[in-house]
């Protein structure tokens, strides 16, 4: 009975790892890339076998997913995208992982085609990494089009606000008025 459960729950934590790394766009070379072979995740992400959990730190961390939070989905608990998003970026911040804010940031400017709301996640992860590198230039046309983007919401939800409130010190005087 145990064991019947235990195979469940990883070929579940295989689909969430493969629902996770879909909703990324990241391809399945990416997200094995220097964990194992291509084949091996292709068995995990559809329940043929489980996986070393040395391996699933790995990939976790390939597709910017915190372990946990792939344990919680194999258990059926609801995910929200926001909350895992400011948890990951934390504690990135809190690691000093750099690297790793860098590969976030780049995948929300890659995103901003599709949804105008990442210019504010842009605009917060640059500042993160402002943060722990001075050095690190806060893109000012992105300031401009968070501000933009800010100004035609109708309707404020939470992540706006939070994200506001985030992003409120970057903004120019006259734009943070405006709002």
């Amino acid at each position: 009975m145990v064991e019947e459960q235990s195979k469940r729950f990883d070929a579940r934590l295989g689909e969430a790892f493969k629902a996770f790394r879909l909703s990324k766009n990241i391809s399945s070379d990416e997200a094995c890339r220097g964990v194992c072979a291509r084949k091996t995740l292709w068995n995990f992400e559809n329940g043929v076998c489980a996986i070393k959990y040395s391996y699933l730190l790995k990939l976790a961390q390939n597709i910017n997913v915190p372990v946990e939070e792939l344990e919680l989905a194999a258990k059926d608990y609801p995910i929200d995208e926001d909350e895992i998003f400011y948890r990951m970026t934390g504690q990135y911040h809190c690691d000093k992982n750099i690297e790793m804010l860098k590969s976030m940031l780049t995948a929300k400017k890659n995103a901003i085609l599709t949804n105008k709301e990442n210019y504010f996640y842009v605009l917060y992860i640059a500042d993160l990494i402002h943060d722990l590198d001075p050095h690190f230039p806060i893109p000012q046309d992105i300031v401009q089009k968070a501000a933009d983007y800010f100004i035609d919401v109708n309707i404020w939800g939470y992540n706006e606000l939070d994200l506001f409130s985030h992003t409120l010190h970057l903004l120019t005087v006259n734009l943070a008025v405006s709002l």
